[in-house]
């Protein structure tokens, strides 16, 4: 093994040593200069051999500190993996207020009261389509569909707030977003001959609160906006979409589609209220003369 630079220089003054005591055994007449040298060499070899063990220390500490950053790395990669799971199973809403939160050292998402578009969509006649296949395959045929509507939720600025079996509850700021992404939704997926969904859309004062413990929580939608836009899906057409007349005249679309606010206007009695919601049936032919017109490249 090669020596190193402390110990070359080591051997270097034991030899200057060894040669120092040798004059003084000879007898020259050199005996006070000798042990000047001495007391020089000495104290030169004891600040070497400090030096030395500050070496070693130092090399440690910098192996501690490799170990240290190598241990902080793989652990900010860890948290980033796990940022990029939890994302991909909590609303934007969510993540987001948490994200703001976290700056502030508040554990909770606050309760706030916000208009939005709720919209309900549902796969139709999906438990018949299930049972006659494996888990693979339905799994496989759920995303084939559901890939591509939530890219186009996202891409548009709405929300995901949940997955409900084979359903999705979606929010947006605006219904006239709201209602476009739903025409286009039904038109992809029309064209597809795969599955068939039904869309429900109402507008409204909602509520984003904290249900649950402290152990475990969801901050979600809810008020009787969100169940009316619920309600409304189930007596949609397959293929189709109802919308509720308030959340038509939100939209504000009268002059980008006009044929939607010539179409017949009926009453519908749904479970929980009173009384009746104008509703509006947007059946899957109109959607196909709309976005054929509206969105050709699609």
């Amino acid at each position: 093994m090669p020596e190193s630079g402390f110990e070359s220089e080591e051997r270097s003054l034991e030899r200057a040593l060894a040669y120092l005591a040798s004059l003084e055994n000879d007898g020259q007449d050199q005996t006070s200069c000798s042990a000047e040298l001495r007391a020089i060499t000495q104290q030169y070899r004891k600040l070497l051999r400090q030096s030395r063990k500050l070496m070693r220390i130092s090399d440690r500490l910098q192996l501690q500190l490799s170990e240290a950053n190598d241990a902080l790395r793989l652990e900010n990669e860890k948290r980033r993996n796990l940022q990029t799971i939890i994302r991909q199973y909590i609303p934007r809403n969510t993540w987001q207020k948490a994200d703001l939160n976290s700056q502030t050292a508040s554990l909770e998402i606050p309760n706030e009261e916000v208009q939005r578009s709720c919209m309900f969509l549902d796969v139709v006649d999906f438990t018949r389509f299930s049972e006659s296949r494996p888990p693979e395959e339905v799994i496989h045929a759920l995303n084939a569909v559901f890939r591509p509507v939530v890219g186009m939720i996202l891409d548009s600025g709405g929300d995901i707030d949940k997955f409900i079996g084979d359903s999705i509850f979606a929010v947006f700021q605006e219904t006239r977003t709201s209602l476009i992404n739903a025409i286009r939704i039904q038109h992809m997926v029309n064209r597809m001959q795969f599955l068939s969904l039904r869309i429900g859309i109402h507008a409204g004062r909602v509520i984003i609160g904290n249900v649950g413990g402290a152990a475990r929580k969801d901050n979600t939608y809810m008020g009787d906006n969100v169940n009316i836009s619920a309600r409304l899906q189930t007596h949609a057409l397959p293929g189709g979409i109802m919308i509720s007349r308030d959340a038509l005249n939100d939209a504000q679309l009268q002059h980008e589609l006009p044929e939607l606010y010539s179409l017949p206007r009926t009453p519908l009695f749904v479970r929980g209220r009173e009384q009746p919601i104008e509703i509006i049936q947007i059946d899957p032919k109109v959607i196909q003369v709309i976005a054929e017109h509206q969105f050709p490249e699609e």
